[in-house]
């Protein structure tokens, strides 16, 4: 199954967390988490997408293969001069170490050269974030998946002289269980901020969640700003968004639009694991991340039928008034719901017994003169914007034959959701 503007893999193919976003010989270059075995996963590497525009997406395939028991754990790539650098971790399958190696491309991402080690191996120390020059890089040291008894942090590592050494400790802030993955470090608006990404495996469970703390890292920790929730703001609100990845520097992220617990539950149509989801750029109000899609309205232009497999939806309402918006499928539903006057919106998404999920979350929304949803549906991807709360709720459906159904309600009246895809210059999808 081909997606309309999402980066997706062709039939057969798994992909999941994105490990880089950058813009490479007049291409944007997308690297992913990519199973060459699945749904076997026992050989993990990486494989790479190309777009001109961030909406048409071309499957590149491999780039960064498992080598027997070595397999290529997620990173991050950074610019090193006119080439891309790769720091991420081999996971060794024999004895579960793990060690990270570094390796460079002077063609956009297309081959590497060997891989350089950097850190010795050890139990459980991942997904390594680069920056400050290439200088500092920061590690996750999360609880193990079989025995989450104990809790995650964060550290952080310096290079001097060609030695890295580990410098500082971020938490733990979550309690034992809470696995943490993917930390990434990005400047908004003045402040650093970093994210994490989070498994709860509390109870056998795998909810995914990405989180967010404002404030400033320093060598050997970080500073999280006055008053701000010791477990992080929740970034997506929705069961679906993981692994969020810094572009290449900017207040910019893009994420796996599945999670592991969804991912484990319904095959995705033609393909497995999920895709990724629209960039995304982030600001801080009022101690807040905001989240705003990073794409042009206007790449959306066409009105279509009602209930299109794919396109941008948008209501525009009294931003005092609660509301109620209803995602029908064949095999799933979902409803989000919100009410300015408490603060408070709501998540559901109700089918199966694995795809049941509910969650609300206070503080989200607040009364304002007008209020807009901006809605993309793409095959099973539902991402929501929220303006001006600046909230983001993505959901993964099962897709059926039968189009979605979408309804909004606001102040007792059923407001039409005004459709729209992109123009045929820009059909395609991933090929």
């Amino acid at each position: 199954m081909s997606l309309a503007f999402h980066a997706s893999p062709p039939p057969g193919e798994w992909l999941n967390d994105p490990n880089g976003l950058v813009h490479a010989d007049g291409q944007w270059r997308l690297f992913v988490q990519h199973r060459a075995d699945a749904p076997a996963f026992r050989a993990t590497g990486w494989a790479r997408l190309s777009s001109p525009d961030l909406l048409n997406w071309t499957w590149d395939g491999p780039v960064i293969v498992p080598d027997g028991d070595d397999w290529a754990y997620s990173g991050s790539v950074q610019r090193d001069g006119a080439d891309l650098a790769a720091t991420y971790t081999v996971h060794d399958a024999a004895t579960g170490l793990e060690r990270q190696v570094r390796r460079v491309s002077a063609d956009a991402g297309a081959t590497w050269s060997a891989a350089e080690p950097l850190i010795a191996a050890a139990h459980n120390r991942r997904d390594p974030f680069v920056f400050d020059g290439s200088a500092a890089m920061l590690l996750a040291c999360p609880c193990d998946w079989n025995d989450p008894d104990t809790a995650s942090h964060v550290a952080i590592w310096r290079c001097r002289d060609g030695v890295w050494s580990e410098t500082g400790r971020i938490g733990p802030w979550h309690p034992p269980g809470v696995m943490w993955e993917v930390p990434v470090i990005v400047e908004v608006d003045g402040r650093d901020v970093l994210l994490i990404s989070t498994i709860d495996r509390r109870g056998g469970g795998a909810d995914c969640a990405v989180h967010a703390w404002a404030g400033r890292l320093g060598p050997d920790g970080f500073a999280r700003d006055p008053g701000s929730c010791r477990e992080g703001q929740r970034l997506d609100l929705g069961p679906d968004f993981y692994a969020a990845m810094a572009v290449d520097g900017e207040p910019l992220i893009v994420g796996w639009l599945s999670s592991w617990a969804t991912a484990a539950t319904f095959a995705w149509p033609g393909f497995a694991g999920g895709i990724i989801g629209l960039p995304r750029r982030l600001s801080l109000s009022g101690g807040q991340m905001r989240q705003h899609v990073a794409l042009p309205i206007n790449a959306f232009s066409i009105p279509v039928p009602d209930t299109p497999v794919a396109g941008r939806g948008l209501v525009t309402l009294d931003g005092a008034a609660a509301f109620t918006l209803a995602i029908g499928g064949a095999q799933a539903a979902a409803t989000i719901t919100a009410d300015p006057r408490d603060g408070t919106l709501t998540v559901e998404r109700i089918g199966a017994a694995p795809l049941q999920w509910r969650q609300s979350h206070a503080g989200s929304i607040a009364p304002c003169p007008l209020r807009t949803l901006t809605l993309f549906v793409d095959g099973p991807a539902i991402e929501l914007f929220i303006a001006p709360d600046g909230a983001a709720v993505s959901i993964a459906m099962p897709v059926g034959d039968a189009p979605l159904t979408i309804a909004c309600h606001a102040a007792g009246v059923d407001h039409r959701v005004e459709w729209n895809v992109r123009p045929t210059p820009m059909s395609g999808g991933s090929k």
